[in-house]
């Protein structure tokens, strides 16, 4: 009688034990869901557009957008075929960039090159240091500069 309500002492430490880490695991889990992804968002705001294109132009153009990393390395790369008085925004997910150049105590996202050829005839390119509230912005407009890049911070 003695051995099996020992048995059944321990079976019931054990399971209170097990219970206990899964909570502890759970709330650290929640905490940091919060305090790295849901807090960030509740401070400064959704994320923004990584990057927007606006055609000012009254044709269409071929537009193709390499992003490079530090170490050159191709991170996306996207053709597009914008209309006349169109823009394109590009949203920014949870894995488009490298997971070595993002660490959860940093809102910043990195350093990128973001190199732009229009309709095979134009380049530009522009280096920035990407944060989560940063937009870089393509403008094609003729009337001035055929392609221009700059950024908008929301």
């Amino acid at each position: 009688m003695d051995f099996w309500r020992e048995v059944i002492i321990k079976k019931s430490l054990k399971n209170n034990l097990l219970r206990s880490t899964g909570i502890v695991a759970i709330g650290i889990a929640l905490g940091y869901l919060f305090f790295f992804v849901l807090f960030p968002i509740i401070m400064i705001g959704a994320p923004t557009p990584l990057y927007s294109i606006h055609n000012f132009d009254t044709k269409n153009h071929a537009l193709i957008i390499r992003i490079l990393d530090l170490r050159n390395t191709t991170v996306l790369v996207k053709t597009y075929d914008v209309l006349p008085a169109r823009s394109i925004a590009y949203d920014r997910g949870f894995g488009w960039y490298p997971k070595a150049a993002w660490t959860p105590f940093t809102w910043s996202e990195g350093e990128y090159t973001f190199s732009v050829m229009l309709d095979e005839a134009y380049t530009a390119s522009h280096t920035t240091h990407v944060q989560i509230t940063q937009t870089v912005v393509i403008d094609i407009d003729f009337m001035d500069t055929p392609l221009k890049i700059t950024e908008v911070w929301v």
